[in-house]
């Protein structure tokens, strides 16, 4: 009685704690709750023992003895189920429902004491069994107690049978869409996220034996959001138009809830049985099946998205027509352009297909700008805009590569990777656009972008034309006159010519052949247009003054030396009319063929001049006369000395590059740029060893040439030039400082101190050098010799290793570009502050757009200014 009497009390103090809130909940509610309900079946026992035995004092005492036993823990165990509760009212049901059975419990063993005390009494009997039924009925009351937040184990089948039925709305069209494809792409994420992270937590929580209460809960959440998952999917398959894509999103949007049902039942096994290391097992493998399944369908949803895939695949391709352009500016700067990317067209209709692509370009940007959000017109036209970009990339190589000017090769080039770079950005804001990160007016301004560019590009193919023209017509004009000269000339009886002419004026004339020979040959290989102009412009004048010298000064020689004279000056100036027609072919072709076709005609010219000196020696007064002129000091020797000069500076140079090793490159904005600045300082070691041989090899055929001026069978051939030997050791002084400026900067590279742009700049200045060198050396020497073959494989190898480090200095600009991107991307911005960063950023595009046409225009007078 005093055992009942106890329980009771504490029964009445916890029922206080709980009306008063004061009970945090604690421990494992489902557990509490099996024990309560295991010490009830144990209270069960003693109450049929005791009713059963009613008449036995010995039976009735040890039923009384075990009730007085089992019921303290009873309620430990009820106090215990309450506190593992979060639901105050079941808390108060429960403690309430013990009190019952208590007291129930007090009032039966009252009576079975007076029962034991009159056995013969049958009204106290069937009152006894009456107060026996009731606590019976307490019992069985307490034995059903359920938390209604806590559910139970059936809720694992019924979510799994919710799962599977809602499984079928993927298999039947839903209603009409009414919006974009990208909506429920992004719903579907998030959807499926959710799913990932609500399965990851049941399977955490069945692994370390959370309570019923929070598997129950995480179930109950799967079985919510899975059916939104199959109703979202099964939109973006009704808005999609790609049948395969569809059938991937079915597909592995059905193994996501397949798997999610296995899940369950692992998990429901588990839970049953804690021990259970075969359930553990497949719940941990079904999770994992779960994970794949989730990212095949992400996967899925994003191949749906064929908008922003083809606007990605066109911005891959422009960024490498972009690079491609980058790499043909680097052969251009080192005068391998031509030799590198040859095409039968004519130069007209290269020219006509380049403006066809120019045209096709803008209009495939307005098409994208026009076009309206859905995802089928943004992949149509976004590929299209990128066909147009390689269309324009390749007519472009091809046009420049048949400019004569390499500064104008450079040029369109240049405004070619500029049409790319606007089309690149139109691309991204189409990408935008798609996802409604973009508005149509910022479209628009993308498309006037791209239109301006391939405005400027085809005013500077128009320019070209232009020059590339005003060679070739400046020959055709020096032809006609020496033609008209020369057809007056041989009309000797009418032809006056200069009447005071005298061997000397006429070793004048020689000597200005011989020197226009040299220089329109000298232009013709450096492919500089002005220079064919004034060489073009200084042979017809000279062969003009030759024919008028020579008539004045045959007058007064003997009959024989004057017709010998007449006649070899018709043929000097025959073979100047070869040159100049073998002159005219460089300007559409210039490979090998066309260069021994100048370097024939040159030949044959001077031989004539050989010939002409031979009979101006028999003129009175002319037998001692030369047509090598003394210049003083010997430049040709004074730029082979230069040029060995070079070479060793560059060695030294490159030999402090040998033994360096980047340290750890942790850049300002916290991007690790060590591998990145391996690559550079490797890139720098190659331009150094490469220009080294470059400049070996210019020297070696400088030496070939002071050899043969020096030889009496062909020094002939090389007439001493001091304009240029002055340019070629120019050219070889500035090999050498760029080259050391080079190292200098891949030093600090070394240390994590270099900028990219330096690098960049220092790179592209050794390959403009190195450029000047290899077209000053050609100039004077056989294009055939194997001095020659040698340089030219050494210019290629610069302009290779200058590509390597423009390219490692591009991705460490890229690395760190990400770096800011994702950092952006974290950014929550106001609606104001994002209006205000957007103005902000377009007024500093606007900014450096003007400052870099500055700088470009400002390169450009440098360039013609080196060339002057």
């Amino acid at each position: 009685m005093e055992q009942i009497t106890n329980a009771l009390s504490d029964l009445e103090v916890a029922a206080m704690s709980a009306a008063f809130g004061d009970i945090e909940a604690e421990g494992n509610h489902s557990e509490c709750m099996n024990q309560m309900r295991q010490t009830c079946k144990e209270l069960t026992g003693g109450v049929t023992s005791l009713i059963k035995n009613k008449t036995s004092p010995v039976a009735v005492g040890d039923a009384c003895k075990t009730i007085g036993v089992v019921l303290p823990k009873l309620v430990a165990h009820v106090n215990a189920a309450s506190a593992s509760s979060t639901n105050p009212g079941f808390r108060n049901e429960l403690l309430s429902l013990a009190k019952t059975l208590a007291n129930s419990l007090l009032n039966m063993v009252n009576l079975a004491k007076q029962s034991v005390a009159k056995p013969s009494d049958t009204n106290l009997h069937r009152e006894l069994d009456a107060r026996a039924k009731v606590v019976s009925t307490a019992l069985a009351a307490l034995l059903q107690a359920k938390d209604p937040g806590a559910g139970s184990i059936e809720d694992f089948e019924n979510a799994a049978a919710s799962i599977k039925s809602n499984l079928s709305t993927l298999k039947k069209p839903g209603p009409q869409p009414n919006k974009p494809y990208n909506h429920y792409k992004n719903e579907t994420s998030k959807l499926s996220r959710d799913v990932l992270v609500t399965a990851q937590k049941l399977a955490n929580g069945v692994k370390t034996h959370s309570s019923l209460q929070q598997h129950v809960a995480n179930v109950n959440h799967l079985s919510t959001i899975l059916p939104k998952l199959f109703s979202t999917a099964r939109s973006a398959i009704d808005s999609s138009t790609d049948s395969n894509i569809q059938q991937q999103i079915a597909d592995s949007a059905s193994q996501v809830g397949q798997s999610v049902i296995d899940m369950l039942n692992a998990a429901k096994n588990a839970v049953e049985d804690s021990n259970n290391s075969d359930a553990q097992e497949e719940l941990a493998e079904a999770l994992k099946t779960t994970s794949g399944s989730i990212s095949s369908l992400v996967a899925s949803m994003k191949g749906g998205a064929i908008g922003e895939r083809e606007c990605e695949a066109a911005r891959l391709t422009l960024d490498n027509v972009g690079a491609d352009l980058d790499a043909c500016a680097l052969l251009a700067a080192g005068g391998e352009l031509a030799a590198e990317i040859t095409s039968d067209v004519s130069y007209e209709d290269s020219e006509m297909a380049l403006l066809k692509a120019a045209k096709s370009l803008s209009e495939a940007a307005l098409d994208l700008a026009s076009t309206d959000p859905s995802q089928e017109k943004i992949a149509q036209y976004a590929k299209a805009l990128a066909t147009c970009g390689v269309a324009l990339g390749d007519s472009t190589k091809i046009v420049s590569a048949q400019i004569p000017d390499v500064i104008a090769q450079q040029e369109i080039l240049t405004a070619a990777k500029g049409a790319c770079i606007a089309s690149h950005q139109l691309v991204g804001l189409a990408r935008d656009f798609s996802v409604g990160q973009a508005e149509t007016s910022q479209m628009k301004a993308a498309a006037d972008k791209v239109r301006e560019a391939v405005s400027q590009l085809e005013n500077i193919a128009e320019t070209a034309a232009a020059e590339a023209t005003k060679g070739l017509k400046s020959i055709e004009k020096a032809q006609t006159v020496i033609n008209k000269e020369l057809g007056k000339y041989r009309h000797t009886a009418t032809y006056v010519g200069n009447l005071d002419a005298d061997w000397s004026s006429m070793g004048e004339a020689v000597r200005s052949v011989s020197a226009a020979n040299a220089h329109l040959v000298a232009a013709t290989t450096q492919d500089q247009v002005q220079q064919v102009v004034t060489s073009a412009t200084e042979v017809s004048e000279s062969i003009v003054q030759l024919l008028q010298n020579s008539k004045g000064a045959s007058s007064n020689a003997d009959p024989r030396v004057s017709q010998e004279l007449n006649n070899i000056s018709v043929e000097v100036s025959q073979c100047i009319l070869d040159l100049l027609e073998a002159a005219k072919g460089t300007g559409k072709s210039h490979d090998l063929e066309s260069r021994k076709k100048i370097s024939d005609a040159s030949g044959h010219v001077v031989d004539k001049i050989n010939d002409i000196v031979g009979v101006i020696r028999k003129l009175p007064g002319a037998e001692k006369f030369a047509l090598v002129e003394d210049f003083g000091e010997d430049l040709d020797e004074l730029a082979h000395k230069e040029l060995k000069a070079a070479a060793a500076a560059i060695e030294a140079a490159a030999k402090s590059l040998l033994g360096a090793s980047a340290a750890q490159n942790i850049n300002a904005d916290g991007v690790d740029l060590s591998e990145v600045t391996d690559a550079i300082l490797d890139a720098a070691r190659a331009i150094a060893g490469a220009t080294a041989i470059l400049v070996k090899a210019a020297s070696v055929a400088q030496s070939e040439r002071v050899s043969a001026g020096k030889n009496p069978k062909t020094k002939h051939l090389y007439k001493k030039d001091p304009t240029w030997s002055n340019g070629l050791i120019s050219a070889a002084k500035a090999v050498a400082a760029n080259t050391q400026q080079l190292v200098n900067v891949a030093n600090s590279a070394v240390g994590g101190s270099a900028d990219q742009a330096d690098l960049v700049a220092s790179a592209k200045g050794v390959m403009a050098a190195t450029a000047q060198l290899v077209a000053a050396s050609r100039a004077k020497a056989d294009p055939f010799s194997e001095s020659q073959k040698r340089l030219s494989e050494a210019s290629k190898a610069v302009a290779k290793a200058t590509g390597a480090l423009v390219e490692a200095a591009k991705i460490a600009t890229q690395r760190t570009e990400e770096k800011k991107q994702r950092e952006k991307q974290q950014q929550a911005y106001s609606l104001t502050d994002a209006q205000r960063l957007k103005m902000e950023r377009q007024a500093r595009i606007l900014r450096l757009e003007q400052e870099l046409e500055r700088e470009r225009q400002e390169v450009k007078h440098l360039n013609q200014a080196g060339y002057q």
